[in-house]
């Protein structure tokens, strides 16, 4: 039986993944630009997030956590991640919302897509070296199994949000071709803000 203190900690854990996870960021700006590909693609989109974040939570847990907000390496992220945004969302800008334009200006499938935005996002690994740090010290007190389970719940947050938004754009209902061309290309300008954004914080280090 679990203990009831590791099933409030996780009961925590949902409320804050949730928290940042609804937030508009690169990774749901890619979710959006693959809505069209299916309903589903928002969970291989998670499935390649957890793909980074897994790994990343067990090097927190031996330690690694003030690596990733670190000058240099947030540094590299924000410029390298920032100019693969603006790329991508020029792309789909150009292409002025036709849904056919995806398989050119988002070259990869869902699944290494939803891995790329996120090791894109130099704030991703801002929120585990400092947010995410917190939960993972907090998680160890429970052993491997709570690390285990911390791991699985926040993941299951991520994957839940970016399917329910393929979903949704997927049964968008009579009109869902052109309120969908309009999120992808609301999604495109996104992606490019973000970029800037992440270029400019990396070159200021705000």
């Amino acid at each position: 039986m679990i203990d009831s203190g590791l099933l409030l900690f996780l009961a925590s854990v949902v409320v804050i993944s949730l928290s940042g996870v609804i937030v508009p960021g690169p990774l749901l700006a890619v979710t959006i630009a693959k809505g069209p590909e299916g309903p589903h693609a928002g969970a291989w989109i998670g499935l390649g997030h957890g793909i980074v974040e897994m790994p990343l939570i067990a090097l927190i847990a031996l330690g690694f956590g003030t690596l990733f907000s670190s000058r240099p390496f947030t540094l590299v992220v924000g410029l390298l991640g920032g100019a693969m945004l603006v790329y991508l969302g020029a792309g789909i800008v150009r292409a002025r919302g036709e849904l056919t334009a995806g398989a050119v200006n988002l070259p990869y499938r869902a699944v290494p897509s939803g891995a790329l935005a996120t090791l894109m996002n130099p704030y991703f690994f801002v929120w585990w070296a400092t947010v995410g740090a917190a939960l993972v010290v907090k998680a160890a007190a429970w052993g491997l199994m709570g690390l285990i389970l911390f791991g699985l719940v926040h993941w299951s947050c991520d994957l839940g949000w970016y399917w329910l938004v393929t979903v949704a754009l997927a049964r968008g209902g009579q009109n869902a071709g052109k309120v969908s061309r309009t999120v992808y290309f609301g999604a495109g300008l996104l992606l490019l803000g973000f970029g800037f954004r992440f270029i400019w914080g990396a070159l200021t280090g705000s």
